[in-house]
């Protein structure tokens, strides 16, 4: 092999190596900002890069009451609402899974952290967890919160009369 043909080669698996690092790149959590149109406009989760531009309305489409999105370093991961489902997908967009995680009621919010997945229950006033990877489900991760409608009335104001 001569000297010329090895520069070439090594030319050419650097040039491969900076495509790869730089699609790598332009794919980061932290390059975008993602947010959900839930069921009153496309029903999607969009992506916008951090100075505004570039938006996608329709990033990941099609979805069935999108609502809450949270990002980790591989995945995008939002509500859906309307199946009572945790959806996820790849940062690219592809992989999409409606139905990572089943059984929820009615989410309202998604979060995520090096280890679990988390989740509002809003019907059943719960916060819910799994792993990443989507096993260990457990709806009731938190227990059930109080809410107004269970908490004591306060009493009315000094002088107040009911209308009814």
């Amino acid at each position: 092999m001569d000297v010329r043909s090895t520069f070439v080669r090594r030319a050419a698996l650097a040039l491969a190596t900076l495509v790869v690092a730089l699609f790598a790149l332009a794919a980061r959590a932290d390059a975008f900002i993602y947010w959900a149109n839930g069921p009153q406009g496309s029903d999607s989760i969009a992506r916008a890069n951090l100075d505004g531009t570039g938006v996608d309305q329709t990033f990941i489409p099609g979805l069935s009451g999108a609502d809450g999105v949270a990002v980790d370093t591989a995945h995008v991961y939002w509500g859906n609402s309307l199946i009572n489902d945790i959806g996820r997908a790849n940062l690219n967009g592809t992989g999409i899974n409606e139905s990572f995680i089943t059984g929820t009621t009615v989410t309202a919010g998604v979060a995520v952290d090096g280890a679990h997945v988390y989740w509002t229950n809003f019907l059943a006033g719960s916060i819910g967890r799994a792993n990443l990877d989507g096993t260990g489900i457990n709806q009731s991760f938190t227990a059930r919160a109080p809410t107004k409608a269970s908490s004591p009335a306060p009493a009315p104001p000094a002088g107040w009369r009911s209308m009814r």
